[in-house]
């Protein structure tokens, strides 16, 4: 019975986000107010000792991340997605994420960049057509969780000879093809249909998963985005120069941001953060302080 009451009380917690209370817990379930808050507070103070949830006060409480991890076994998926320009640290805190949560991290760039690279130069001239058919041969596979999750493509893992600078640029003028965009997002949720996952790119908010219950937007200062990308191509041992690195991302923000499909921005509902003065640590914290508020949602 005690476990029934605390499937009850994690199900009204998903159902209800961060409004969630003994009293609007038992409603959700259909139980009186009073008898509601008599076997609801109990459990809830149970969760809160195991860290599986956290009160606010007399009448919210939220699931941690382990609840989270915890409720999706027994409920949900949780799907969380990260959007935001080149350089604002994504790549970096979906793998955080993702592995803090225990779940996979879907790399969209790197699909982006993979068909880029297998077309190759000047691909975005090729005839709708003829592109249609190419990219709808190409088959992709998300596996492991956290910063172990790859990607294949047709079989093979996409690995750093998708990173250049180059292959980036060709990236983003395939993107903005309809016919590009059309065929990934259906491998996207293909991958994201029966899987929880942390999605990264600049539109998984708007377009590729919509209903996700927990979005994120971050964006930083085109000169520290720049700075960050040129310590990144450094530390894997390529040669990388400040102002070209920063007229390439400049570059890019126009393209994804003034593109007529799926242009980059924040969905409505997403939570904004300017990472310019920030560390990766406290960008993490906030994200999953987000994410613990609405990152669970009911599977289908």
């Amino acid at each position: 019975m005690q476990d029934l009451k605390q499937k009850s009380v994690l199900k009204g917690m998903l159902t209800l986000g961060p409004s969630a209370g003994p009293t609007l817990i038992g409603e959700q379930c259909g139980r009186h107010r009073t008898v509601a808050s008599s076997w609801a507070h109990p459990i809830l103070q149970s969760l809160i000792k195991d860290d599986l949830a956290e009160r606010h006060d007399d009448a919210t409480y939220s699931l941690t991340s382990k609840g989270m991890i915890h409720a999706h076994r027994l409920f949900g998926r949780i799907v969380v997605t990260i959007d935001g320009p080149a350089g604002a640290g994504k790549t970096t805190l979906a793998k955080r994420v993702a592995q803090a949560l225990g779940i996979p991290y879907l790399d969209t760039g790197a699909m982006f960049r993979g068909v880029a690279q297998r077309l190759g130069d000047l691909s975005w001239n090729r005839p709708p057509e003829s592109l249609k058919h190419d990219i709808g041969g190409f088959r992709f596979a998300l596996e492991g969780e956290g910063a172990a999750s790859r990607i294949r493509m047709d079989g093979k893992l996409l690995g750093e000879e998708i990173r250049s600078e180059t292959v980036s640029l060709w990236a983003s003028n395939i993107a903005v093809i309809p016919i590009v965009r059309t065929a990934l997002k259906r491998a996207q949720r293909r991958m994201g249909s029966d899987t929880s996952l942390v999605a990264e790119g600049r539109d998984m908010g708007t377009i590729v998963f919509p209903y996700a219950p927990s979005k994120l937007f971050l964006d930083a200062k085109p000169g520290i985005r720049a700075e960050r990308r040129v310590k990144q191509l450094r530390d894997k041992g390529i040669d990388a120069v400040y102002e070209e690195v920063l007229s390439d991302i400049r570059k890019r923000d126009a393209q994804d941001r003034g593109r007529a499909v799926a242009p980059l921005r924040p969905a409505p509902d997403a939570k904004f953060i300017n990472t310019s003065g920030m560390n990766i640590p406290d960008v993490f914290e906030a994200i999953m302080s987000h994410v613990s508020r609405t990152g669970v949602t009911e599977a289908a």
